[in-house]
Order: C-alpha cells, then structure tokens, then sequence
C-alpha cells in the first residue's frame, strides 16, 4: 500500500503511518469483539491475561510512536534509512488531532467489514453442515475476532498454525467439527 500512496505523491513516512493507523484502527475493532469471545471460551483468569497482554502490548506500541525515547530507537534501528520515514510522527497528531471523524469513520468501517465477514462465515458453516449446526452471528464474530487476536501472538511466523488450532478448538466448543471448520 506504501506503493500506491506514494505513487499519489505521499512519502513513505507519511503513507506507512496512515497504514499504520489503519492497523490501530482494526485491532481495537477486534479486541473489542474478542473480550467477549475471551470470557465465553476460557477462564476469567485466562482471559483478563490476555485483556492485559494485549492491551500492554498496544500500549507499548503507542508509547514508542508518541514518544521521543521510543522515536529515537526506531531510528537507531533505521539508522540511514530513518529519513525515509519523515512526516511519520506529525502526520500521526495530525491525524489524531484533525481528521477525528476520519478515524471513527474507519473505525465504524472496519466493524461493518467485520460484521459481514462474520455473516459471511455464519451462512457458510449452516451450508456446509446442511443446517444441522447454524451457529450465531455473535458467536462467529467473537471466534473471529478472537481468533485472529490470538493469532497476532508471536509465537509463530504470522500466526501460522496458531490461527487454524484457535479456529477449530473455539469452534468445536460451539459444534462445528474441525473438517468444517479447516475447509472454511
């Protein structure tokens, strides 16, 4: 995408902050709808661990872009490739301080995008199974959601495998059989 915002004349500091704030904006959309699904499939203890992993994760995500400290080491580690990225940090407050009904925008977007994909997904499994488990839009939004929080664990190489065992562990709990769950 850094391509395509920059062939519109916009650098790369600036194009990869506005796909960054995009990626903000989708995971508080999905962490939202995960909690829920955190306190329907696991203990309370589990799921305020992963409430509090995930959001100081964010945080720390936060603190390194807002900070002077957490700017200066991302620039350590660009080390010349650092001026590549100017306008990162003020096109950021711009954002957050002009374009707020942009954001809100984006974020309302990105919760449609996931509310249809999740319909999407809820149709499926009833074809599939030939009606004997249709499964709820809530419940599928939450396994969703859930799922592909879990899968931001870098524990894998993308969530490779980790996303296919969530999927068909929190789906199982519901009735859907693993075949269906693997295929979809």
């Amino acid at each position: 995408m850094v391509y395509f915002l920059k062939r519109e004349d916009i650098n790369i500091g600036e194009g990869t902050i506005i796909i960054l704030i995009n990626k903000i904006m989708t995971f508080i959309a999905l962490f939202i709808l995960a909690i829920f699904g955190f306190f329907i499939f696991f203990t309370k203890i589990l799921a305020l661990k992963l409430i509090f992993l995930f959001l100081g994760i964010f945080l720390i995500l936060i603190f390194v872009i807002i900070s002077n400290f957490g700017r200066n080491i991302i620039k350590k580690i660009l080390r010349r490739h650092a001026v590549n990225f100017k306008g990162f940090y003020k096109t950021f407050t711009y954002y957050f301080k002009e374009q707020k009904l942009t954001l809100f925008w984006n974020f309302l977007l990105t919760l449609l995008m996931w509310i249809i994909s999740g319909l999407m997904f809820a149709i499926y499994f009833c074809f599939l199974t030939s009606n004997k488990v249709c499964i709820s839009l809530i419940l599928v939004l939450t396994i969703t959601a859930t799922v592909t929080i879990i899968s931001l664990i870098p524990i894998t190489l993308s969530g490779l495998g980790l996303r296919e065992i969530s999927a068909v562990f929190l789906f199982g709990k519901v009735g859907v059989s693993s075949e269906i769950v693997v295929s979809a």
